[in-house]
C-alpha cells in the first residue's frame, strides 16, 4: 500500500533531530522550474502564487538562494501544514519513520514526487498555480504522468 499526500504551504528551513536519506528522483526536473522561477519578478511570483507582496518576497528570495542539491530537511518534516499538524511526524518512532520511507510520498508542484526522507528546501509552488514557460503551459503539463510513473512502480514493488 502507498500513501500519497499533498505539501502544505508552509514549510520549515531546519529540524534539529533527523537528516534527510535522500534526494528528491526528479531534482534535473526541479533544478529546470527553480531556473526558470529565478527569471521572475516579484509581480509576477505575486501572481503565479496568489498571495500578498511579503509572501511573494519570501518565495523570491527562496528561488534566488536555494542550492536545490543540498535539501537537508526530510519532506515529511519540512512541511508545516494542517495534515502535517494532525499526523505529528516529529513525535514518530524510528519504526514509524521506516514505515513512512517504504510507503509514504508526497506530490509536489516543485519536486515532482518526494519520499518522506528526501531532502528539501522551503519552496512555494503548487501544482495548480498558473506556471508557465517556454518548455511547458503549466506544471500538470511539465510532469505528464512521469509522477504517476514513478508512485506506480513504487507501489508494484511493494506488491
Amino acid at each position: 500500500m502507498l500513501i500519497l499526500i499533498s505539501p502544505a504551504k508552509r514549510m520549515r528551513s531546519h529540524v534539529d533531530f533527523l537528516d534527510a536519506k535522500g534526494k528528491p528522483p526528479f531534482l534535473k526536473q526541479s533544478k529546470r522550474l527553480l531556473e526558470e522561477l529565478k527569471t521572475k519578478g516579484l509581480v509576477e511570483i505575486q501572481h503565479l502564487l496568489h498571495c500578498n507582496e511579503g509572501i511573494a518576497k519570501e518565495a523570491m528570495q527562496q528561488y534566488q538562494s536555494m542550492d536545490i542539491e543540498y535539501g537537508k530537511v526530510p519532506a515529511l518534516l519540512a512541511f508545516d501544514g494542517i495534515q502535517y499538524t494532525y499526523m505529528r511526524p516529529d513525535l514518530f518512532s524510528d519504526e514509524a519513520f521506516c514505515y513512512c520511507e517504504q510507503h509514504l510520498y508526497i506530490l509536489s508542484g516543485f519536486y515532482g514526487v518526494l519520499g518522506s526522507m528526501d531532502g528539501v528546501c522551503p519552496y512555494r509552488l503548487e501544482l495548480d498555480n498558473p506556471f508557465s514557460a517556454s518548455f511547458c503551459k503549466n506544471l500538470y503539463a511539465y510532469w505528464k504522468d512521469d509522477l504517476y510513473r514513478y508512485v506506480a512502480a513504487k507501489d508494484y514493488l511493494l506488491t
